[in-house]
């Protein structure tokens, strides 16, 4: 999984798959992964409960010096990643370098804006880095609505989708990652909360299916 040093640009999906394609994770025992199941809600539960702990104040200071104040957060994006070698098509408990982004606003005591991303990367379920950016997590606008596919889902009906059209989506592709977003496309498909399932393509890409919420599945 590509993770950013403090200070570097973290960076929006696209780059994100590439670095998950060449520093993935092997799947470990459930017991060494803090109980992570493939379900996504306790992980994000979980994060939110991890970044209230952050002193955001404290994190800020290497780009803006003291005295931020927080004028609001949210979470942006959940990305699960695996090694393509050991993957289930239909697991996401087989994804287990995980992270998940945050956006926040600051200000200074002269009123000045500013803003950190902080991304959270876990092993499974258990907690492992925070690395913070001045720049803001880009490529979609938070996960705010209501999470109706989860992860397991969302790969049953991506493996049903590649199934009824293997000429386009040949089902011998391993899964490499999900990423969980309302991306910033434009027209009607703006903020929609959607997963994108990757899969490695054989040439050192990644071959992608969008999920949505309704269950519609459709080629990204």
């Amino acid at each position: 999984m590509r993770k950013a040093t403090a200070g570097a640009s973290i960076l929006g999906t696209a780059a994100l798959c590439a670095g998950l394609l060449a520093a993935p994770a092997s799947v470990q025992a459930a017991d060494d992964l803090c109980g992570w199941s493939g379900h996504v809600r306790p992980l994000m539960a979980k994060a939110e409960r991890d970044f209230r702990r952050l002193d955001i104040p404290k994190l800020a200071e290497r780009y803006y010096g003291k005295g931020m104040k927080v004028v609001d957060s949210s979470m942006m994006e959940v990305d699960l990643a695996g090694d393509p070698e050991d993957t289930d098509p239909v697991q996401a408990e087989t994804l287990t370098a995980n992270q998940v982004a945050f956006n926040v606003q600051l200000v200074s005591r002269k009123g000045e804006p500013g803003g950190i991303s902080i991304l959270l990367t876990y092993d499974g379920m258990c907690s492992d880095e925070v690395i913070t950016s001045a720049e803001a997590w880009t490529g979609s606008t938070g996960v705010g609505k209501k999470l109706r596919v989860g992860a397991n889902r969302a790969l049953v009906l991506a493996q049903e989708y590649r199934e009824a059209n293997p000429d386009g989506f040949p089902t011998d592709r391993p899964l490499v990652a999900m990423n969980l977003m309302q991306a910033t496309t434009a027209g009607s498909d703006f903020g929609k909360l959607r997963w994108y399932v990757n899969y490695d393509d054989g040439q050192g890409d990644v071959q992608i299916l969008t999920v949505y919420m309704d269950g519609t599945v459709t080629p990204r």
